[in-house]
């Protein structure tokens, strides 16, 4: 019915017909489950046959006991003296009750002898059974934990990359917050004084080759070196990425 065309469901009005059928299978499973494990449970339907194969057992017993005594008071009842085979009739009777009774206790004994084979069966596979979810639970119990304990360790690892991220970044910020400062060195030869600018700001005036710039702000800055020779004007410039400490940087003026 799920397969049908459109159109033939259409035209008849069975769509979505299909899902009453499926609730209604399942329900007919649902019956039947519960019969079969209200008989796996209380193993009535085995029980009653067996209870009939041994009240049919014993009928045939007593059946054949009773044509046995009636076959000796037809021969007792046909003889000459009855006085003089009365005495052997009642021992052959006797014996007949004995062997019925022998063949009584053989069906008892067989019949207890069965019904104990299946209550071990029974029990076997209860304990089977029993073992089984016992090691099912035991393997969803050490999976569970075995994944508990990956994800604390997987968390432990986290929160300690984190933590050294966090320390990292910390001194980065750190590193980043503290200026940097420059020993300059100037080659060439000039007149009086040279002055020093960073990113076209002067910062400080020298006579010397060798001058010591402090509180540079890290990153990318522009460091320029002005002086004259002889009434001619020298310069030069360099870009230089000042990093947080003490770094060396030259310059040659011409």
């Amino acid at each position: 019915m799920r397969f049908a065309p459109e159109r033939f469901l259409q035209k008849w009005d069975l769509d979505g017909f299909d899902k009453g059928v499926l609730l209604a299978v399942l329900a007919i499973y649902a019956v039947m489950g519960a019969i079969s494990f209200y008989e796996k449970g209380t193993d009535k339907t085995t029980a009653y046959f067996r209870q009939l194969g041994i009240i049919l057992a014993i009928r045939d017993l007593w059946t054949k006991v009773q044509f046995e005594f009636l076959k000796e008071l037809m021969v007792l009842k046909s003889t000459a003296d009855p006085k003089a085979g009365e005495a052997v009739a009642r021992e052959r009777i006797r014996a007949l009750a004995e062997a019925f009774c022998n063949d009584l206790d053989k069906v008892a004994t067989g019949e207890l002898a069965d019904w104990r084979t299946e209550f071990l069966a029974s029990l076997s596979e209860l304990e089977a059974a029993a073992k089984k979810g016992s090691e099912d639970i035991t393997t969803q119990i050490q999976d569970v934990l075995k994944t508990a304990e990956k994800a604390a360790t997987d968390a432990k690892v986290s929160a300690e990359k984190a933590a050294a991220d966090a320390r990292a970044a910390a001194k980065t910020a750190e590193e980043a917050g503290k200026p940097g400062a420059l020993n300059l060195a100037l080659s060439g030869d000039f007149d009086e004084q040279v002055f020093i600018s960073v990113d076209g700001v002067e910062v400080t005036r020298s006579s010397g080759k060798t001058i010591a710039i402090d509180r540079v702000v890290p990153g990318l800055r522009k460091i320029s070196a002005h002086a004259k020779k002889g009434g001619k004007d020298l310069e030069t410039a360099r870009m230089v990425d000042v990093k947080p400490g003490l770094q060396d940087l030259e310059l040659v003026l011409s």
